[in-house]
């Protein structure tokens, strides 16, 4: 009898201790190995995607989210955020599946709110917005990520960018364009400085101000030169489209490389020997 008691006890408790959330010793253990298991997996897509093997390391990182889809496995690693749906979501976005990788930010953003390490997340969703064309939320994500001081800098660039696709005024465009340029030029990032003086130049052309932005043209060549990419440079649409997020950008590049002016001072691509 003395011992059919303490039994019946402990049979009435147990649905009131799965009620309130408290854990018996053997499920905290469960709950252990799974984040461990799924730790195991996030870090396996960690090595797969810095060999190269990006499909593979798809599948690692949803391995991990099926284990622990609640993402308790997120954690800092080297001061970089390391969580199953943002590694995901990047290793997505370089497999040019923006969609996808936009629902893994979108979760990796509402799981780390509180957290350390999300401010970066909303510029990574950000560019894959700006890429799918849909501006608003490209915008919207980079003025958050300005807020969070994360990417300030590019961040500010690209909604410059974004304003000239959407047809804001090329004065306005021109204003955003010369601050974005001071303040890359505090930080000595050359190639951007090189690359947003030629697009003011050729806001200039677009507003109709041609020998203004011919003039501006000619200074930023030679003095530049060096720090300008090959898609800039020798007008390989295709590459500025995905750089640049746009058409209408691409399209005043084309305009304002093709005159005669700007043909005699640009270089030309020098043919590649048989």
């Amino acid at each position: 009898m003395k011992l059919i008691l303490p039994i019946i006890k402990l049979l009435l408790i147990l649905p009131f201790i799965g009620i309130s959330g408290c854990q018996l010793p053997f499920q905290e253990e469960v709950e252990k190995e799974k984040i461990a298991a799924a730790r195991a997996y996030l870090e396996q897509g960690n090595a797969l995607k810095k060999s190269g093997d990006l499909k593979g390391a798809m599948e690692k990182y949803t391995k991990a989210i099926e284990i622990d889809p609640t993402n308790s496995n997120y954690y800092l690693q080297r001061g970089l955020i390391s969580d199953s749906y943002a590694m995901r979501g990047i290793v997505r976005d370089s497999l040019t599946n923006y969609q996808r990788a936009i629902a893994d930010y979108t979760q990796a953003i509402d799981r780390q709110t509180r957290k350390t390490g999300s401010n970066y997340l909303h510029f990574y969703r950000a560019q894959a917005y700006h890429r799918l064309g849909q501006y608003t939320l490209a915008k919207f994500d980079y003025q958050k990520s300005v807020s969070l001081d994360a990417n300030k800098d590019i961040s500010l660039f690209r909604i410059a960018l974004i304003d000239y696709e959407i047809g804001s005024s090329q004065d306005e465009i021109i204003e955003n364009l010369k601050k974005i340029k001071n303040i890359f030029q505090q930080d000595y990032k050359d190639l951007n400085v090189a690359e947003i003086q030629m697009l003011i130049a050729i806001a200039f052309y677009s507003k109709g101000e041609s020998e203004k932005a011919i003039e501006m043209a000619k200074k930023a060549l030679t003095k530049h030169l060096y720090y300008y990419s090959n898609p800039f440079i020798y007008l390989e649409a295709d590459k500025l489209r995905e750089n640049f997020g746009g058409e209408s950008l691409v399209q005043d590049i084309e305009n304002f490389y093709s005159i005669p002016e700007m043909q005699a001072i640009l270089p030309q691509k020098k043919s590649q020997s048989k």
